[in-house]
């Protein structure tokens, strides 16, 4: 973990580089023509990221909008100091100085909609009588108290429509930060729907109230065309008109909507969905235009109307929820973070300016916290004075959440928005020495600071008053609940590494290595692990079952005493350990396990692992299967399918001629009168000319195609399928290249289903190698030249891992997290660093590439024209593509061969550890998605999760674990095993492709 000092040396560091580099890079002394403004709304988007970054990794208890306030405040105290020296100081001159209009419908309506568009209607609708009753009568309590505090207590002397005005603009609530909290901790949904709702519909009454006392406020300044004097009865009017006429104009644009989502239906295009999402932002701006500009009513309330409108009739219109949930919170990020950076700026203007009567001084600093004072006893008033009629109606109420209610009024987005834009509206139209100005310039910077202190203080402690209050409590129950849900985390990790362990590619992972970077694993036992693989084998057809090598997990559970040797059955598990310490690994020797181990296996079993290994081509494989006792060659599966069958319709003629000698029947039928000559002819390869050379005959009518295939196969029979003649003398040119491209873009495919499953970094570079080595490819193919990315993906060297590592190992120093035992940092030999971060990768890019070849092989021999008798004239372009591949896996293979097995072992279980962190962390982020734990509640397992997977990532972690054992360790421990096993699986000989049917 990072101390203190380096976690503020972080925090410094970048916030520094957020705010003060920036403008260093940018040409100094520009005129500011209009193209400047385009400069400060995206360098606060990405002061915002790095915010962020500093927030979500160091200071969770502190809100964002908060922090981008005071850098707001911090850029504005620097242009006023500075002056406009460069474009960025300039942009933000322009910024601060935008038209009101302009200011509420850039910003309003995308922060609105959001929130209407995702309320719970359901709640909604059996609240809205409280809801009611929080958004008038308590913000017209509210504006009036402020009022009064504003008039009577602070020394402006402001006029009292200045003081409603600035009144209504603190009766708006913010609930972004107290949501979010809210919906971390898991908190009732009903307290979660009085603070949306109540934020929802007080906004739209807040600037209902704004529009009427600021037109009067206006008024006073005497400028022709500016403001209005109204009158109590044209309050009333007014109030009505923009309050009923903006949910009436809301509502209909809200149907109009819904026609617009109706009419764009088609669900799987994707171009279609993105035009939905763009019909849903340009309504919500749209209905805030047409009903505060062109109808004189309240824009917000029609915003908030159409969204709530959408939402009840029209979310199951919606072709992709996702898209369009990423898209409204995007927009509402975006917004959030540049409004409050510009009324931060604002805000810093103020505190920094020469203009004393515009300053925002030490007394001001003290009345402004009197006022935040007094702003949380005027809420906790009004809560409490309608407490009564509250906790009769609608969804009730009780103490403990009208307690939280009244504190989580928080200010900000809105706020903000309305007093930027009266302050604008006022500097636009007087002149310097007005006292308008130095007035609306106090109440914003009020406003400003009431937002600033509200977020700051009661957003930060919200939590613990949600504790406090019980709100937020983990009873036993809920405890029992989460026990349970993380022990289905932990059988599903379980099963996960069991399945691993039946992929030839982790028969060798160290289990000290996964017990110390998976936490979910550490206290495995063997019932879970005996679970895991009787789920596995039930699970898995007969005919693609493949043995878990447990050798390497056992003996570690025998000796920390878990497991007795007397009670461990390990039927259908492999034994696959290294003969000794310094040498490639090998099979146990068969013979020097107990006697129990060297019984015959079942017959049953022995046939399926002959089927399997005769349809991959495994001669090596069929040929040590063939040897067992008992075997029966020409038994086959639930369709009676039996190894000859299989290995002549994969075309393995090396496999056809062992079975042939050993007296396999070349006329069997298969469950449908088909025999192996069928299936050879079907498929067009090789073996039928063999097939008819030892007298078998077809079981259809497919005489003619026998004999166009014996003629075209005769000078490859008897040949290696790699040593066999060009294929093009099967099929055109044309076919060839066609199916190659196909068989690229199934490999694309088959990488990002790595990536998704958390085997390949989607965001390291080796996935960008594997990925570049496919366009290569493909240019090359479409040349007419063979697939051949293996070539070219070995020739890639990783330099940029390279670098990465220097950079991890240089921030390491600096953090001590590399520093040794006795507290010195270590002194790290810089080329064999590169040569360990070089094998590394390039391990990872062979398993990842055998990987994806044998799932895309799999995929282009089952579906591509599965089934059907109509295809024979791709029949030889397909097997030329297929061979390709094979022999790119089979140099990939050697490519692993030739490494140390210590060094590939390590490197394998580091890969087995972030499959199963990925595993573990996605299933918590499904389980908080939906709802089945609380956000807090997963969020220690997924840090957890993300922990583990940085200290892999970056090469944190210990050259021995703790608990290896030797092989001789290991065998003593297997040695203890008592029980008899009637199936014990005989080990695999050597390392084979997975093939993608298991």
């Amino acid at each position: 973990m990072m101390g203190l000092p380096s976690r503020l040396l972080v925090i410094s560091t970048l916030l520094l580089i957020a705010v003060s580099s920036f403008p260093v890079c940018l040409a100094a002394g520009g005129d500011g023509g209009p193209v400047t403004a385009i400069l400060f709304p995206w360098f606060s988007e990405i002061v915002g990221v790095v915010v962020f970054y500093v927030l979500s990794r160091y200071c969770h208890w502190l809100p964002f909008t908060a922090v981008m306030f005071l850098l707001g405040t911090l850029m504005g105290v620097s242009v006023t100091l500075r002056g406009e020296t460069d474009d960025l100081a300039v942009s933000i001159v322009q910024w601060s100085k935008i038209d009101g209009h302009v200011l509420l419908l850039v910003f309003l309506p995308g922060l609105l909609f959001k929130d209407a568009f995702e309320v719970n209607v359901h709640l909604f609708k059996q609240s809205i009588g409280q809801l009611l009753v929080m958004a008038f009568p308590m913000v017209l309590g509210g504006t009036v108290l402020v009022a009064l505090v504003a008039y009577y207590i602070f020394p402006y002397g402001w006029s009292w429509s200045l003081c409603m005005t600035f009144g209504s603009i603190m009766a708006a609530t913010d609930p972004v930060a107290v949501s979010v909290l809210l919906n971390e901790v898991g908190a009732p949904p009903r307290l979660k729907m009085h603070v949306s709702g109540e934020s929802l519909l007080n906004d739209g009454s807040a600037v209902v109230f704004f529009t009427i006392f600021g037109s009067m406020f206006l008024y006073e300044l005497g400028i022709e065309g500016l403001g209005e004097d109204i009158t109590v009865g044209q309050g009333f009017a007014l109030f009505f008109q923009m309050s009923i006429g903006g949910a009436l104009i809301g509502i209909a644009f809200g149907f109009g909507l819904m026609l617009l989502l109706f009419v764009l239906h088609r669900r799987l295009d994707h171009e279609e969905n993105i035009a939905q999402v763009a019909a849903v932002i340009s309504i919500a701006y749209l209905s805030f235009y047409v009903s505060e500009i062109l109808a004189g009513c309240s824009g917000v309330i029609s915003v908030v109307m159409c969204g709530i409108t959408t939402q009840a009739f029209g979310a199951n219109m919606i072709n992709d929820k996702h898209m369009m949930s990423s898209f409204v919170n995007l927009v509402e990020h975006l917004l959030n973070a540049l409004l409050f950076v510009l009324a931060g700026v604002t805000f810093g203007f103020e505190i920094a300016t020469e203009n004393r009567d515009a300053w925002f001084g030490s007394v001001d600093w003290g009345y402004l916290f009197l006022l935040w004072a007094l702003m949380n006893v005027i809420r906790f008033l009004l809560v409490f004075s309608f407490y009564p009629l509250l906790s009769r109606i609608g969804l009730g109420s009780s103490i403990a959440e009208a307690k939280f209610l009244a504190f989580g009024g928080l200010r900000g987005a809105v706020g903000i928005a309305l007093a930027l834009a009266l302050e604008v509206e006022v500097l636009v139209e007087t002149t310097e020495g007005n006292q308008y100005r130095s007035w609306v310039q106090k109440a914003f910077g009020h406003v400003g600071g009431i937002a600033f202190l509200t977020l700051m203080i009661n957003g930060t402690l919200a939590g613990p008053l949600l504790v406090k209050l019980g709100l937020a409590e983990s009873t036993a129950t809920r405890e029992k609940i989460v026990g349970y849900f993380y022990q289905a985390a932990k059988d599903r990790v379980i099963y996960r590494f069991i399945r691993l362990l039946t992929d030839p590619r982790f028969r060798h992972v160290n289990f000290p290595t996964i017990a110390y970077h998976v936490p979910i694993l550490r206290d495995l036992t063997w019932e879970e692990l005996k679970n895991a693989v009787d789920r596995n084998k039930a699970e898995i057809p007969p005919d693609k079952y493949k043995p878990p090598n447990l050798c390497n997990v056992l003996p570690h559970l025998i000796e920390k005493g878990k497991v007795n040797g007397n009670d461990i059955d390990l039927e259908g598990c492999q034994f696959v350990l290294e003969q000794s310490e310094n040498q490639n690994p090998e099979t146990i020797d068969f013979q020097s396990l107990p006697e129990y181990y060297r019984r015959p296996m079942k017959q049953s079993d022995t046939t399926t692992l002959l089927i399997t290994a005769a349809a991959a081509g495994d001669l090596r494989r069929v040929q040590e299967l063939l040897k067992r006792p008992g075997v029966q060659i020409d038994q086959g599966d639930y369709d009676r399918r039996t190894p000859m069958h299989l290995a002549a319709g994969e075309g393995h003629v090396d496999v056809v001629m062992v079975l042939i000698e050993n007296g396999a029947d070349v006329n069997v039928e298969d469950r449908w009168g088909g025999r192996p000559l069928d299936d050879a002819v079907r498929m067009n390869n090789a073996a039928a000319e063999l097939l008819r050379q030892q007298g078998a005959v077809a079981g259809g009518q497919q005489t003619h195609l026998v004999e166009e295939v014996a003629k075209d196969n005769k000078r490859s029979l008897n040949k290696k399928r790699h040593n066999a003649p060009s294929r093009d003398l099967l099929g055109n040119r044309e076919q060839t290249i066609e199916l190659r491209q196909i068989f690229i873009e199934t490999l694309r495919h088959a990488y990002a289903e790595q990536v998704k499953h958390g085997e390949l970094d989607g965001r390291g570079y080796l996935d960008k190698i594997l990925m570049d080595s496919l366009d290569q490819s493909a240019a090359e193919v479409a040349k007419g030249k063979p697939l051949n990315d293996w070539n070219i993906v070995s020739n890639e060297e990783p330099w940029f891992l390279v670098l990465e590592h220097q950079v991890n190992t240089v921030y390491a120093r600096y953090t001590k997290s590399k520093s040794s035992s006795n507290g010195q940092r270590e002194n790290v030999n810089r080329k064999e660093q590169k040569k360990t971060v070089m094998l590394e990768a390039n391990v990872k890019i062979a398993l990842a590439y055998i990987s994806a070849h044998s799932l895309a092989q799999y995929r282009f021999q089952h579906e591509f024209a599965s089934g059907s008798t109509n295809y024979g004239e791709f029949a030889a372009a397909k097997e030329r593509v297929l061979d390709e591949s094979r022999d790119c896996v089979g140099k990939a293979k050697e490519f692993l061969d030739s490494l140390d097995i210590k060094e590939v072992s390590t490197i394998v279980s580091h890969m087995a550890c972030i499959i199963l962190l990925n595993q573990n962390a996605q299933y918590m982020e499904y389980l908080a998605n939906s709802g089945l734990l609380k956000q807090k509640e997963a969020r220690h397992f997924i840090e957890e999760c993300d922990h583990e997977l940085s200290d892999l990532i970056k090469g944190r972690h210990p050259k021995v674990y703790p608990g290896e054992l030797t092989v001789t360790e290991k065998r003593t421990s297997l040695a203890q095993i008592q029980k008899p096993l009637e199936t014990a699986v005989p080990p695999e000989e050597d390392l084979v492709t997975e093939t993608a049917s298991a």
